[in-house]
């Protein structure tokens, strides 16, 4: 009887041990997050770029901005072994009904959240002209200005990374920002993790997993934004490619993920569970609700459900910017917008000329010598 104990308990030992391994295992999941739920996610798996997560132009619409020379085309996306491409090529491609001396691609995400966390892991491409950028901008139909720049990098100081946030009522007179720069590694040669968790009264900038930036003043967003990466060739601040510059230049990005606090998702692998219920209440001018906040799920990843078409409506102000602290943009002679970068062409989505007037004076955009 005594001996039968002892089994029976053995038995039992060996079970809690391969349960505590296997709940250790649910969580090994290479997104997850201790505390955070996971609200969007692409690892870039697959052998085309996900249009159901990605729009392959800016939300605002298309034109010329800050005399920038490259075309965005559809065609400037490669995927291999779990690694999306933006890629730049010294061609000509037509844009805005412009032809451009250079063809790159911006991907949005269709995915808009308001506050959390956001991570991609990226690859910087190294020459004199070349401006990759990961961000995030408020819904369209939003208000004021909203951008939080994660990851700013100027192709000939290749150890160098920008962080801003920009706020104010619009990108013209009542435009302020924020902005640090982290010196560190060439940054074009390897991969490296760019992170920001943005709550309602601060923000937090991360590179590989250290605070290089901490913001908690006025200003901090508080509306619905979307992730954006895009590289840029030429243009006001980087200055165009030189004989050095290398093409094709490619931006690589291994990943992009977002999450809301929460409790982490409780399955492993790469299915997904069941997403979580569309949020209430739309955001004013947005058209929809937020995403819903992700549901736990066992053996998968759960997302929460997508959110309502963020809606077109309120303008941007427009005029000549000047950043706190900093130089005043300098407009264009061929611009009568005032909004201190260059417009050429019309838009080809039916939005507001107010809007694009100031959502095209960036400080990400603002001419500006390096």
């Amino acid at each position: 009887m005594q001996r039968m104990d002892a089994s029976l308990r053995a038995a039992i030992g060996l079970t809690v041990v391969c349960a505590t391994f296997a709940a250790s295992s649910a969580h090994a999941a290479p997104w997850d997050k201790p505390g955070y739920a996971l609200t969007f996610q692409d690892e870039f798996d697959g052998t085309s770029l996900d249009t159901g997560k990605w729009v392959r132009r800016y939300k605002w619409g298309e034109a010329v901005i800050n005399n920038e020379l490259q075309a965005y085309v559809d065609s400037a996306f490669a995927l291999n072994n779990g690694t999306l491409s933006i890629v730049g090529k010294k061609q000509s491609g037509q844009y805005a009904g412009q032809s451009m001396s250079y063809t790159s691609g911006v991907i949005c995400s269709v995915h808009e959240q308001t506050y959390g966390y956001f991570e991609a892991r990226l690859k910087m491409p190294k020459g004199k002209g070349i401006w990759p950028a990961f961000w995030l901008l408020g819904a369209v139909g939003t208000t004021g200005v909203n951008e939080i720049d994660i990851q700013e990098f100027l192709g000939h100081q290749p150890n160098k990374i920008y962080m801003t946030l920009h706020w104010g009522t619009d990108y013209g007179s009542g435009h302020q920002s924020d902005e640090s720069e982290y010196t560190g590694p060439d940054f074009s040669a390897d991969f490296h993790t760019y992170g920001l968790e943005w709550t309602a009264s601060k923000i937090t900038w991360t590179i590989d997993g250290t605070e290089r930036k901490s913001y908690s003043g006025p200003g901090v967003p508080q509306v619905p934004m979307y992730v954006i990466l895009n590289l840029a060739i030429g243009g006001g601040w980087p200055g165009s490619p030189d004989s050095t510059t290398p093409f094709p230049a490619n931006y690589d990005i291994d990943y992009v993920r977002a999450y809301q606090p929460g409790a982490s998702d409780a399955g492993a692998g790469g299915a997904a569970g069941s997403g979580g219920a569309a949020g209430n209440g739309a955001s004013a001018g947005s058209g929809g609700g937020n995403a819903g906040t992700a549901g736990a799920s066992s053996g998968g990843n759960s997302a929460g459900g997508n959110g309502g078409a963020a809606g077109n409506g309120a303008s941007v102000g427009s005029g000549g910017g000047t950043n706190t602290g900093g130089a005043p943009a300098k407009p264009s002679a061929s611009d009568d917008s005032g909004c201190g970068c260059r417009i050429v062409g019309a838009p080809t989505a039916p939005i507001s000329w107010l809007a694009l007037a100031g959502l095209v004076a960036l400080r990400r955009r603002r001419a500006r010598s390096a």
